[in-house]
């Protein structure tokens, strides 16, 4: 099937077929939305025998519904799935790159059988973030999914030539596991060397850890160029039961120390001991990233995709412009491998039979015996101590030994530190000839004591190991006694920094193991009496009770909330280091309405006529949303609402003085968006904003005041403790983006004036579908009338409340600022236009909990709308 050949499949158009594997065959298609209007997409057609199969057609359809509601940069976007001829199929994101499997294949060509660790690691976060965002997904009731992949792997990690990095397969890999044999074909076969070790042993109860442990052997697979069990199916499964797995340090001896920690928490073998989640192995990465490469390029794997598929981009007249730095690193990167790296892929030696350069089973025994098999990764000490044969083979041919030692040994010493400081590399390798020959006399003389040791089999390198260069130092000849005390300078410089060195070291060390200790976190234990609360972490919903959440670091504040009909709401707040591991929690029943009264005749005919307050939910799904107008509810501080204080940018404030407080600068951001546009594969536009929300924090301050807008014309604040500002978003942060967005707040008093930069990445709540409510389904071109007002006998507030706009237009709201999207309303009648739906909230924090709103949305009057605020300006 090729560009010529167009076959019909339902609403599709298949255009060529990309390949085939066990249960499926994947093509290359197209959607027509409209005459000239196209969209490139990927169908995979499940094949026919499995469509017979009742459990596998069952599970295919359970997790294609879950997994449409993924969106996520970092995940394939499924957007449709269905049946068509009788043949199931999906409609994936048609990614324009290559799997992670042949770009490393293309790699190894090219001369990089290993890729340098900041590459690696980048990649390896890409692929965190995407399973993060799958791990805690949560349907619409608020309930974890529990959705793990269980079928990571280099086949399934797409990469952009642009350098993006997407998981795909997500969603149907239960289902490849449902109702048949792991061993049939076209199921995990070829898999094997990523299963988890719970996995190899058929455990049915797995979780995100599975996945974490198959990203670490696509990341020890990126760092070594081998497996870390290789073999036939059945040893590599015993191996993996075992936790029998060949350290790293073997295959690569340049790794960092701190990576191979990593490398071995992520690849333990009790999954009680491994890093918990895919979020806490970011962010182990992260700092090593941060610490180790801070100056590595962002675009190095874009650049690295373009030059392993130059000709091909060329081909397709999209021929990449290549940096020629970049081309200069990548000899460097290969030359390296060269130089220092054991040879990887050779047919003669497996991890399971030690090479040469190698240790051999009598060396390790002793290290998996004392530590056991979760720590099998550890380099033996003498792998970690000593260069290795291989390696200093390959330095015995590289360069005379005068000039090669000190190059080799700094690069030794210090790998990572070459990757962000590419460009001075040549420049500091050209100066070291040069000392070198300087010095001819002590060369001389240090090559004399190497040749006291030519029988150590272990020093046949031309590098003398650190201690041999300090005994030279230390212990010179005695004839040459003068000489020794008047060596030049930077031979006790480099004396004085190897202590330096060795300090820093240590202190790397220390910094690492109480990082590794304080983020093993222990999970979080909430139980209520009675059970089936609602549980909401610093706003967040995590489920319902009995409830056990994951990652709820003790040395930050919370906020945990618990919410059951008929029940009081609980809420609490935990100050850093307070919240214990098992949190109880009793709730009280709500007081009981007294009797009503019998109406008089005149309050009868009242209570017979319509009233704008909504009847009681009927259900936990009517809760959160309406199709039908006009549409009447009542907001519910417990239902409908978000943190405004988890995720702000907090500046405390003195209650005896009065500030003012303004903004600089825009953000753009993602437009709301509708669930079911996001199902369609759809993404939101981005709209500019030069607003942000902002929330006081204090006892004295009416609710109603609590929550406002914060511009670029300065609003005076009554007194409060704090200013809390954020932005809200209705599905991710990941794109928001500010342009020098700070905001200033004035001490009326002093004058004095504070700058605080706003990162709308990071000081940003998520509006979810649970904790809003939804009116849908408006006519954009139609103009409805908005009333809010406080429901009687609770406390007010004012209402967030964001419009979904059709795509290419805008929302006008009377009243408001033009061109925006978010709005805090108060109690009053608006009039609005241009919203395909509208979402509702109230501002949550620990001192209140009680507050509602009714509103009441319909048909607009015939009266013309209030004009729209003028947009302000500097």
């Amino acid at each position: 099937m090729n560009e010529t050949q167009v076959t019909p499949f339902g609403k599709y158009e298949l255009l060529e077929r990309l390949g085939a594997g066990g249960m499926a065959i994947v093509y290359r298609a197209r959607y027509t939305a409209a005459p000239g209007i196209t969209k490139p997409v990927v169908i995979k057609r499940v094949l026919s025998h499995y469509a017979e199969d009742t459990a596998f057609v069952e599970m295919f359809i359970q997790e294609a519904r879950i997994t449409v509601g993924l969106n996520h940069g970092n995940i394939v976007q499924v957007f449709d799935f269905g049946q068509v001829d009788g043949e199931y199929f999906l409609a994936m994101e048609l990614v324009d790159g290559q799997p992670l499997s042949r770009v490393l294949k293309k790699a190894q060509a090219l001369g990089l059988g290993q890729l340098p660790p900041p590459l690696a690691v980048s990649i390896t976060i890409e692929m965190c973030k995407g399973l993060h965002h799958a791990h805690t997904r949560k349907d619409e009731r608020g309930r974890p999914l529990g959705l793990v992949h269980r079928d990571i792997s280099p086949d399934n990690v797409l990469v952009s030539y642009e350098g993006e990095v997407k998981i795909s397969d997500f969603g149907i890999a239960k289902a490849q596991l449902a109702g048949r044999p792991v061993t049939e074909a076209g199921m995990v076969k070829g898999k094997y060397p990523y299963l988890s070790p719970e996995q190899a042993r058929g455990q049915d109860d797995l979780d995100a850890r599975s996945d974490v442990y198959a990203v670490g052997v696509v990341l020890y697979l990126m760092l070594c160029g081998r497996l870390p069990a290789e073999g036939h199916e059945l040893s590599v499964l015993q191996r993996v039961i075992q936790g029998q797995l060949t350290p790293p340090l073997q295959l690569n001896p340049d790794l960092d120390g701190g990576l191979v920690q990593i490398l071995q928490d992520a690849l333990a073998h009790d999954r009680g001991a491994r890093i918990p989640s895919a979020e806490a192995l970011h962010q182990q990465l992260s700092h090593w990233l941060a610490t180790r490469a801070p100056l590595f390029p962002v675009h190095s794997l874009k650049h690295l995709m373009g030059l392993l598929y130059e000709a091909e981009l060329t081909a397709m007249d999209r021929a990449p412009q290549l940096p020629e730095k970049f081309r200069e690193q990548v000899e460097l990167w290969t030359s390296s491998q060269k130089r220092v790296v054991p040879q990887v892929g050779s047919p003669a030696r497996t991890p399971m039979s030690p090479g040469p350069s190698e240790p051999g089973p009598e060396r390790r025994e002793p290290r998996r015996s004392q530590s056991g098999p979760q720590h099998t990764m550890a380099a033996p000490p003498a792998t970690q101590a000593r260069p290795s044969p291989a390696r200093a083979a390959s330095a015995t041919r590289a360069a005379p030994p005068t000039r090669a030692a000190p190059v080799t040994s700094a690069q030794a010493s210090e790998p990572e530190a070459g990757y962000p400081q590419t460009e001075e590399l040549p420049a500091q390798t050209d100066r070291l000839p040069a000392q070198t020959e300087k010095l001819p006399a002590q060369t001389d003389r240090m090559q004399a004591v190497e040749g006291e040791d030519d029988d150590d089999d272990d020093t046949t390198g031309l590098v003398p190991p650190p201690r041999r260069r300090r005994e030279q130092r230390v212990r010179p000849a005695p004839e040459d006694a003068t000489e020794a005390a008047d060596l030049p300078a930077v031979l006790r410089t480099q004396h004085f920094w190897l202590w330096i060195l060795g300090a820093v070291c240590v202190t790397a060390l220390m910094i690492k193991l109480t990082m590794s200790f304080l983020l093993t976190v222990p999970p979080l234990e909430v139980h209520s009496q009675p059970p089936g609360a609602l549980v909401r972490v610093d706003g967040v919903v995590k489920g319902v009770t009995p409830l056990t959440v994951q990652g709820v670091a003790r040395k930050e504040p919370h906020t945990v909330e618990l919410v059951l009909p008929g029940m009081k709401a609980w809420s609490q707040s935990f100050d850093p280091g307070t919240l214990e591991e098992k949190l109880r929690v009793t709730l009280e029943p709500q007081p009981s309405a007294p009797p009503a009264q019998p109406a008089q005749p005149a309050q009868a005919a009242q209570q017979k006529s319509p009233t704008p307050s909504p009847a009681a939910p009927e259900s936990f799904a009517t809760r959160f949303g309406t199709e039908k107008l006009p549409a009447r509810f009542t907001l519910q501080e417990k239902w409908h609402s978000f943190s405004a204080t988890a995720r702000s940018l907090r500046e405390p404030l003195e209650a005896r003085r009065t500030y003012s407080v303004w903004l600089s600068g825009s953000y753009v951001g993602e437009a709301p968006i509708s669930e079911k546009d996001l199902q369609q594969g759809l993404t939101p536009d981005s709209v500019r904003s030069s607003q942000v929300y902002a929330f006081l924090e204090g006892a004295s301050l009416a609710p109603e005041d609590q929550l406002f807008m914060v511009t670029a014309r300065p609003r005076v604040l009554p007194s409060a403790r704090a200013l809390h500002v954020f932005v809200l978003v209705g599905t991710s942060s990941e794109r928001n983006v500010d342009r020098d967005l700070t905001l200033f707040v004035r001490d009326n008093t002093s004058k004095q004036v504070v700058k605080r930069r706003l990162e709308t990445k990071r000081f940003a709540h998520l509006l979810a579908l649970e904790n809003r409510y939804s009116v849908r389904q408006l006519d954009p071109d139609a103009s409805y009338t908005l009333e809010i007002l406080p429901h009687e006998g609770a406390p007010a507030s004012a209402a967030a409340v964001l419009a979904v706009p059709r795509f290419g237009g805008k929302v006008q709201l009377s009243g408001q600022p033009a061109g925006e999207l978010r709005y805090v309303l108060a109690s009053g009648r608006y009039t609005v236009q241009g919203a395909r739906e509208l979402w509702f909230a109230l501002p949550r924090w620990e001192g209140d909990g009680n507050a509602e709103m009714d509103v009441s949305l319909g048909a607009g009057e015939a009266s013309e709308p209030e004009p729209a605020a003028p947009v302000e300006s500097d």
